[in-house]
């Protein structure tokens, strides 16, 4: 998106996009729950053809024990070849099995990997590292409607930064940005662990503290 550039459907579908939907959200996770289809399909497929191999390797031994009585010196040489023959066979089955579960694992871990950085991303302001506007509706609203339900308490901070954009105008953004990020720290440091401290917007935060009363 370029400054200067005309205000039309396309800039306001991706203004939409990056601060209202959740479309990037939607997509990562789409993609890593097809990535999720793919890997177990592959372990199903993997898991079939060892079934198969096992069933062939035991079925291969039965036959060749029935031969072992009565056998000549040569027959038990045929016998035993066969026997090497297929236990190769089946332990490169089984290697093969072993490095793609390896590689399946290492498919897991990453997909984890992503999925853990999409919801922090979905839950957390980028630049002072409280919870965002969104996840403050969504605890608002679940703490609002548990304390009606249970009688209990409920207390709600608001706070902002008297002068802020007089602050950024004299200082500059970048100093704002550490004023914002100060802030925050210093909230989050004053409240419980089950309390939820958010960046509201601008220079506005907000505490949620369920069970607290005024006292």
């Amino acid at each position: 998106m370029n400054l200067g550039s005309d205000f039309g459907p396309g800039v306001i579908q991706a203004l939409h996009d990056k601060f209202v939907t959740q479309a990037d959200e939607s997509k990562t996770l789409a993609a890593a729950g097809m990535r999720i289809e793919n890997t177990l399909e592959q372990l199903l497929k993997m898991f079939s053809v060892a079934n198969r191999g096992t069933e062939t390797y035991g079925a291969t031994l039965a036959g060749l024990s029935n031969q072992v009585e009565g056998a000549n010196g040569e027959t038990l040489h045929e016998i035993m070849a066969s026997v090497v023959a297929e236990t190769q066979k089946m332990l490169r089955v089984n290697r093969k099995l072993g490095t793609e579960l390896t590689q399946s694992s290492q498919q897991i871990s990453k997909l984890r990997e992503d999925l853990e950085r999409v919801r922090t991303e979905a839950s957390t302001d980028g630049l002072t590292g409280v919870a965002n506007r969104k996840v403050f509706d969504n605890v608002m609203r679940d703490a609002t409607a548990r304390a009606s339900e249970t009688a209990g308490h409920l207390s709600l901070l608001m706070l902002d930064i008297d002068f802020f954009k007089q602050f950024n105008d004299t200082h500059g953004h970048q100093l704002g940005d550490q004023v914002l990020k100060l802030v925050a720290r210093t909230i989050q440091s004053c409240v419980r662990p089950e309390d939820t401290v958010a960046r509201y917007g601008g220079e506005e935060f907000g505490a949620i503290l369920p069970g607290a009363s005024r006292r």
